[in-house]
């Protein structure tokens, strides 16, 4: 079996970016937030039997990290902290963040010439790397929640460098939650859907 197909869930590439912190005047304050922007490619599978179809997704399934991956979204964290100085503390005002997706979707050109039985399974197929990366997704989502959190809550310090040692270990804290639920995630789809692909695969190898 080819590597496109058992590389069956996409992997995370993620990074975080924290802001410098900043000394800056008292000012009056703004709401803090979470924003997510979000885009998504496509690349593009041809054939019209399933033959073709598995081949050309072989060579078409996009390149990440050690190998090919039906669908990735590629993840990253923007952080934008004020710490605000006064005589003797350093404390966070409105810390927003920001995450980025990418999203790189299956498109096939060939989907009305082929067998309606093709046409299920893609539609089966597509929909679950399309709800899977969505997932991925929400996951990210939430450890975005779960850093302006924990910033907004962090107590000043004595000076704003402490402060910005304070930032960098709750970042670490939450990004490293943030990736074990993304494997825990990859690794309960991955199983399901390679048997499928393969059981599809092994009945229409030749046709």
């Amino acid at each position: 079996m080819s590597n496109a197909r058992r590389r069956t869930v996409s992997r995370i590439a993620t990074l975080f970016l924290l802001a410098g912190l900043a000394a800056v005047p008292l000012s009056g304050p703004a709401a803090a937030k979470v924003t997510i922007s979000q885009k998504t490619k496509y690349y593009t599978i041809h054939g019209s039997t399933p033959k073709a179809f598995f081949q050309s997704l072989e060579r078409a399934a996009p390149f990440f990290d050690d190998g090919r991956a039906l669908g990735v979204s590629r993840l990253k964290f923007n952080s934008k902290v004020k710490g605000v100085q006064t005589a003797t503390t350093c404390r966070i005002e409105n810390p927003d963040v920001r995450l980025e997706v990418l999203m790189t979707l299956p498109r096939w050109a060939d989907e009305k010439r082929a067998d309606p039985k093709l046409q299920l399974f893609w539609k089966i197929f597509s929909a679950f790397v399309r709800k899977h990366e969505e997932h991925h997704v929400e996951i990210a989502m939430k450890h975005a929640r779960m850093l302006q959190q924990v910033y907004s809550r962090i107590p000043a310090a004595p000076d704003c460098k402490r402060l910005k040692l304070r930032l960098d270990s709750a970042a670490r804290r939450i990004l490293t939650q943030h990736h074990v639920q993304q494997t825990k995630f990859d690794a309960r789809e991955q199983a399901r859907m390679r048997r499928n692909a393969r059981t599809f695969a092994s009945r229409h190898r030749n046709n």
